[in-house]
């Protein structure tokens, strides 16, 4: 009886990692980032330069349980403009360990040229982009550690 339980346990444990950032569904397997056990979403990850360019450009919504990641081969100080978006990000800007380094709240889109420009003010290697609000809503800040699996 006792195995049963703590096979019960270790499968209840590893499915806490798989849900989304608002109780819901298990995330399918594939490239996510969390930030607790019980805290992840599922990532888009960008790496063409034309994707990098593009980005969120023209797409009515990002679902809630998802962001975008642009990697970069080093790190450096990406900046991001948002052109043609139609909804507001929080940016986030990290290291290559997944430690936070930066965080813009609330960029707005651009309605008028020229568009705000915003950059991190310590080298990162990704940027991840999600809908605004949500850094602030799951204590997504400057120093917070997040676990990438690309896989």
């Amino acid at each position: 009886m006792r195995k049963i339980f703590l096979a019960l346990l270790a499968l209840a444990l590893a499915a806490g990692c798989t849900q989304q950032a608002s109780e819901g569904p298990p995330l399918q397997a594939g490239p996510r980032v969390c930030w607790s056990l019980d805290k992840c979403i599922r990532l888009e990850i960008v790496s063409t330069p034309e994707a990098m360019q593009r980005g969120l450009m023209f797409r009515e919504t990002l679902d809630e349980d998802t962001g975008m990641l642009f990697p970069y081969a080093q790190p450096g100080y990406p900046a991001i403009w948002m052109k043609n978006m139609r909804f507001p990000l929080d940016l986030l800007w990290l290291d290559a360990r997944g430690k936070i380094v930066w965080v813009q709240e609330n960029a707005p889109p651009c309605t008028a040229e020229p568009c705000a420009i915003y950059a991190p003010q310590a080298a990162a290697t990704y940027v991840l982009e999600v809908n605004a609000g949500f850094a602030g809503e799951n204590g997504l800040e400057t120093g917070k550690e997040l676990r990438l699996d690309l896989g």
